[in-house]
């Protein structure tokens, strides 16, 4: 059904907006190759898009090697490719939520697309529902003509530089010694800095470390209100950002781990050796497009976005799971824009 909206709407539209849209199907844009699996070899040859579109219907599909289905790992794959640079990619899904007959059907399938859905819309995923082709058609068309318009729409221009404001002072946190509380979840320990009133662009600044054979320690952005963390877990499903860094009892090297509201973005980063426990300078910064980056020893280690709901408190938090840790968080300043 897809391959008959883009040549209408490049009919209609693209000439006479300066666009033309081409679709990128496995079915017709695929050639033999080699790789892990052919989900992979999929990936190489249809990774250079603009504009992702995802289909499902009651079944979920088969896993791979690095997902539970081709469409969830596409999915993923486009998801991180946002958080990254939200300005170059635009991802829409839509679920078919149709009447059908009871033997016609894979229940656990049905229940696996149940669950994905759930999944995206914690992530911020807002979805399309259609019931049978004509009504997808219709949404299709529209919603891939407001997101080009969308993609295709220049900055606004710039309004004059006013005079430079006197930037406020930093703000001086001081030292944080992070150590194992007994009944917590996951052994973990936080403290809160409010950022919600602090002007962009932001910087904190500190210093990070511990000679404990394992711990994890990290920043979380969330909202003013809810708890910074859940009943049994450090995660929460409300809106927010983690990005930590940990260690392993059997490993001497450093690794970079990310969660979008409680559900993790990707496997583990290996990042430096760290046997000697040396003073590690870290820095993370909200810049007035509320992109995010964290640095670590002067080297970029992370970047993405948040909105401004999220901008509300910033966590430092550290945690062993069933390990006790000791880390010393020293010189933690806050820089307001």
């Amino acid at each position: 059904m897809i391959t008959k909206v883009i040549p209408e709407l490049n009919k209609l539209h693209g000439s006479r907006e300066g666009f033309n849209l081409e679709g990128l199907l496995w079915e017709t844009d695929s050639y033999p190759g080699l790789g892990v699996d052919a989900q992979d070899v999929l990936n190489r040859q249809l990774a250079d898009y603009d504009i992702f579109v995802g289909i499902m219907n009651a079944r979920f599909g088969t896993p791979t090697h690095r997902g539970d289905s081709g469409t969830e790992e596409e999915f993923d794959r486009a998801l991180d490719r946002y958080f990254s640079h939200p300005k170059d990619i635009r991802i829409l899904f839509y679920f078919r939520n149709a009447t059908m007959k009871f033997y016609d059907f894979d229940i656990e399938q049905a229940w696996r697309v149940r669950e994905f859905r759930a999944r995206i819309q914690r992530q911020g995923m807002l979805v399309g529902e259609y019931a049978i082709p004509e009504e997808f058609r219709a949404k299709v068309q529209k919603d891939l003509l407001l997101t080009v318009r969308e993609l295709l729409r220049p900055d606004s221009a710039s309004p004059p530089t006013p005079a430079t404001p006197a930037l406020p002072p930093p703000v001086d946190y001081g030292s944080w010694n992070a150590v194992t509380r007994i009944g917590a979840p996951q052994g973990a320990s936080y403290k809160p800095i409010h950022i919600a009133q602090v002007r962009l662009p932001l910087r904190l600044t500190a210093v990070f470390q511990s000679r404990s054979p394992y711990f994890r320690f990290g920043f979380k952005l969330m909202g003013v209100r809810g708890h910074p963390l859940s009943p049994g877990s450090i995660q929460i499903e409300d809106k927010n950002v983690l990005v930590h860094i940990g260690k392993n009892v059997d490993s001497t090297t450093l690794f970079l781990t990310k969660y979008r509201n409680g559900l993790r973005m990707g496997p583990n980063t290996p990042l430096v050796e760290y046997k000697d426990c040396r003073p590690l300078p870290m820095q993370l910064a909200i810049e007035t497009d509320f992109s995010v980056t964290l640095s670590i020893d002067g080297n970029g280690v992370y970047e993405g976005y948040i909105d401004a709901e999220t901008k509300g408190r910033l966590l430092l938090l550290a945690w062993g799971d069933e390990h006790n840790y000791d880390i010393e968080c020293s010189r933690i300043t806050l820089y307001g824009g």
